[in-house]
This record gives C-alpha cells, sequence and structure tokens, in this order.
C-alpha cells in the first residue's frame, strides 16, 4: 500500500485524497497490472481458467460435531437465563 507524502487542499480533490486523510486505507485501481503482479495474479492468461477454479475461490469446512456443541451451549444458556429470570 502506498502512502501519500501530501495530500493537496481543496474541494477539486478526489474521493482517494478524502479516504486517505481519513486514514482509511485506498487502492487506486489505474495501479491494477502492477498489484497484480505483486501478487500473483495472472493479468489475460491464456487460456481462460474455467470459472470458479481461480485462487481466489476457497471453500470453508465446518466440524459438525464442534457446530452442534456450540449450539448445545447456546440454547443452554438460553434456557438458564429464562429459569434465572423466574
Amino acid at each position: 500500500m502506498t502512502s501519500f507524502s501530501s495530500i493537496p487542499k481543496g474541494d477539486e480533490r478526489g474521493l482517494i485524497f478524502e479516504f486517505a486523510e481519513l486514514g482509511v486505507p485506498v487502492i487506486h485501481l489505474l495501479n491494477i497490472r502492477d498489484l497484480a503482479m505483486e501478487n500473483g495474479i495472472p493479468i489475460d492468461p491464456v487460456p481462460l481458467p474455467e470459472p470458479g477454479t481461480s485462487g481466489v475461490y476457497f471453500v470453508d469446512s465446518y466440524s459438525l460435531p464442534l457446530t452442534l456443541t456450540f449450539l448445545f451451549l447456546m440454547i443452554l444458556c438460553v434456557v438458564a437465563g429464562r429459569v434465572i429470570k423466574k
């Protein structure tokens, strides 16, 4: 990410400078080719990869026993809270 050495003042500056002044990270898309090369993302690959097969896609997997355990604990907390409240 590039930091700005100086942020121009006045009404004519763009949104990038507005967000940079607020400390919000910005990406300038005019430099997209360099960003892609720095991050190992191919530009105009031949042949094009099949949709959904690039490194951008990933699969989340969850443990069913762990999920059920936490669901049970949450239900137990709700029930216990209602009993204590009475």
